[in-house]
């Protein structure tokens, strides 16, 4: 909208400069100072943080660990929310993307946004009544996807969404999922069916799962209309489903470890037969070599022989 969204960043000359002007804050706080104000509006100010710091807050707001993807990050991620109750199912999430009716956002776009905005808002409250539901982390719900788009060029999209965003950030989409219809024929060929508009966007980090909602959503330059702009938001899942899912590939990769370990046991145990196969050869080639010498011996002329037993006798 070009609207000022009421933050800034102050770059000092030094960083006592800066270092002073939050402890001014601070104190405000504490009600041991005066009030920062700008034409009488007050003013928070702190210390901002470098990217590597802002990650690591939001690691531990979220109880993630670096690294830590999948889906199972999804369901073990939380934050405290007011009162310091931990919040389990990411409820805190659950407003990212929300547009308030009446604002200058809701009135630029279609009535058709309009609508799927609030439908898709009645079906997040509803789903959410049941403590069986939570919002992840990490998974994106999509909606308003251009029809000929694939996986590959939604991916793409949200991959260049982080970057506009933060520069310095290399993103990694683990999975990108765009429903369809197959009973409907696609336009170009998918015989998976034609595009349902709607899908999911999966990341490896929280940090670039947010930053794509909020660089893409409602974007009208994102899906290269003003009238079906992207819709965005943190997708709600079913965490019975997902740790039923999270059982099957765990118990998965323990059969495919344990066929491993009896694969080279039993290698193992063929090499060492044919070791021990090997050793009777070599037994018989032994004697064959003894023999041979006693061959040797028996061609060896009877005046030669009688004379090393003469030398061996002396």
């Amino acid at each position: 909208t070009g609207k000022a969204k009421g933050t800034a960043f102050i770059e000092f000359k030094s960083p006592d400069g800066a270092a002073a002007a939050a402890a001014a804050c601070a104190r405000t706080r504490e009600g041991k100072g005066p009030e920062i104000l700008v034409k009488g509006v007050k003013l928070e100010v702190d210390l901002a943080l470098t990217g590597d710091d802002a990650r690591k807050l939001g690691q531990t707001l979220t109880g993630s660990q670096p690294g830590q993807t999948g889906q199972s990050q999804g369901l073990t991620a939380g934050s405290k929310a007011a009162g310091g109750k931990f919040d389990r199912r990411n409820m805190y999430l659950a407003k990212e993307g929300f547009i308030e009716e009446g604002s200058a956002q809701w009135m630029a776009m279609s009535e058709n946004d309009r609508r799927k905005r609030k439908r898709a808002a009645e079906e997040k409250n509803e789903k959410l009544k049941s403590p069986n539901f939570a919002v992840s982390i990490i998974r994106l719900a999509v909606r308003n996807i251009p029809p000929s788009w694939d996986e590959q060029k939604l991916r793409a999209v949200f991959i260049a969404g982080v970057k506009e965003r933060a520069t310095k950030e290399n993103p990694h989409v683990k999975q990108v999922k765009i429903l369809r219809d197959p009973e409907r024929t696609d336009p170009g060929g998918n015989p998976a069916g034609k595009s349902r508009g709607f899908g999911f966007v999966e990341f490896a980090d929280h940090s670039h799962a947010l930053a794509a909602l909020r660089q893409l959503n409602n974007n009208p330059k994102a899906f290269g209309s003003t009238e079906r702009r992207p819709i965005v938001e943190f997708a709600v899942d079913n965490v019975k489903i997902l740790r039923s899912r999270e059982d099957k590939l765990l118990k998965q990769k323990q059969l495919q470890r344990q066929k491993k370990e009896q694969q080279q046991q039993q290698q193992g145990a063929e090499g060492a037969e044919a070791a021990v196969v090997g050793e009777p050869d070599n037994q018989q080639q032994q004697q064959q070599e003894v023999s041979n010498d006693d061959r040797w011996w028996e061609e060896v002329p009877d005046w030669l022989k009688a004379s090393r037993q003469q030398q061996q006798q002396q």
